[in-house]
């Protein structure tokens, strides 16, 4: 039987890893639509910042997956909220660096939306039925 404490942490990771395969199918197809419909190049920066967003936020699921992992009874409730605003602050310092590589902001946010819509499927894929 498995140990009670590490079922929550594999199961973090088999999220991550089945979330970041839709994310990052979702993105690349979305991108190169865009990229492909949008004429004379200029869908190439929204779909650059697409892939960015999904990227950036699938950092931030990685680090929530790591924080999960490290979980134990002598976790203290400030443990926890360093890991929350460290992960804040990588997303702030994400999109500070988008906006200074001329990425449209609109399109970074679509990416991150991407990643959150693949948590949503992946809740959907795996539902029990009562």
């Amino acid at each position: 039987m498995k140990d009670p404490d590490l079922i929550g942490q594999a199961d973090a990771w088999s999220v991550f890893k089945e979330s970041a395969w839709i994310s990052v199918v979702s993105a690349c197809c979305i991108s190169s639509l865009i990229a492909g419909l949008v004429p004379n190049g200029n869908g190439i920066p929204f779909a650059k910042g697409i892939l960015y967003g999904t990227a950036m936020t699938l950092a931030g699921l990685a680090m929530i997956c790591t924080m999960v992992s490290r979980i134990d009874a002598s976790t203290t409730k400030g443990q926890g909220f360093s890991g929350y605003m460290l992960r804040f602050a990588l997303y702030g310092f994400c999109l500070w660096m988008g906006l200074k590589w001329k990425l449209p902001v609109l399109a970074m946010m679509a990416g991150i939306l991407i990643q959150k819509a693949s948590l949503l499927i992946y809740t959907y894929l795996h539902r029990k039925d009562s």
